[in-house]
This record gives structure tokens, sequence and C-alpha cells, in this order.
């Protein structure tokens, strides 16, 4: 009888597929370039936008209420602009890393916030003034899964 046979080195898939692994286990890197780099410029659009960067407008604010909080000292600091009164949950959001912004970060796991106290309430307020979206919009988060898919495939970052 007669057999053949082949014998194949599979060191480049081993070395290939532990490269995979180790990516897949530790997305720090994509969260703490891309992601965090687009959440920034995501919230600031929310502020800037009153709302309607993920779809929703902000409601105005009462010109009676504007009025009364220019009077305030360390108030008014941006009009009438909803949610920026001392610009203090602003900071939080945008400016991450500082001392009310909320950003943790593991391995498998990307979270930003902010211990702002009355972030909640301004969050859960009803209708037209929700900070951001419970959901991110598709076209949002179809950019970061992308970025972590190529970064976990290929180890690039951009």
């Amino acid at each position: 009888m007669l057999r053949l046979g082949a014998r194949f080195e599979l060191r480049e898939v081993d070395a290939k597929l532990d490269a995979l692994e180790r990516r897949t286990a530790d997305l720090r890197p994509v969260f703490l370039g891309v992601v965090d780099a687009m959440v920034t410029e995501s919230l600031a659009a929310q502020f800037e936008t009153r709302g309607r960067h993920f779809g929703t407008p902000w409601a105005p604010l009462p010109p009676e209420y504007v009025r009364r909080r220019g009077r305030r000292p360390g108030h008014g600091r941006a009009g009438d602009a909803p949610l920026r009164d001392t610009n203090r949950l602003w900071a939080s959001l945008v400016k991450s890393g500082g001392p009310e912004s909320l950003r943790v970060v593991s391995p498998t796991r990307y979270q930003r916030g902010t211990t702002v106290p009355y972030a909640d309430h301004a969050q859960q307020a009803g209708p037209g003034r929700p900070i951001a979206p419970d959901v991110l919009p598709a076209e949002v988060t179809s950019v970061w899964t992308g970025a972590i898919t190529r970064y976990i495939e290929t180890g690039a970052l951009k």
C-alpha cells in the first residue's frame, strides 16, 4: 500500500493565533486611543449642538432662567446653552481626566461618565434633555467596532 503524507509546520499559524488571543484579551490600547478620542469628540459635539449630535435637541432654557443664572457669581458662562450654567458638567465629560471625570478602562471594558452630583438628574430629566442617549447611534458604535476589529485582526490602532 502506498501512503502519501505531508508534514506541516504550524509555528507561524500558532504565533498569529497567540497574537490574536493577546489582543482580544486586552483591548486597552484601542480603548485609550481611538475609542476615548471619539467619545470625547462626541460628547463635545453633543454639548456644542445642544443635543442634536445624538439626535434629540435639548429643550431651550426659558428666558427668565437665563437672566437669573447670569446674575449669580460663576454662573451663566455659556449664555442660554442648556446644561452649561457653570460648565462643571461639560468639563467633567469633555475634559477627560478632570477631578469629576469618570473613565474606567480595563482589558475588556471602557466606561466614561461623570461624578457631578446632578448628572443623573440631568440625564433623566425627561424628553428633550438627556445628556446622551442610552443607546448610541449605529454610526458611532460601528466605527468603534471597526477599530476594535482592526486592532484584534492586525494590531493596528488607526
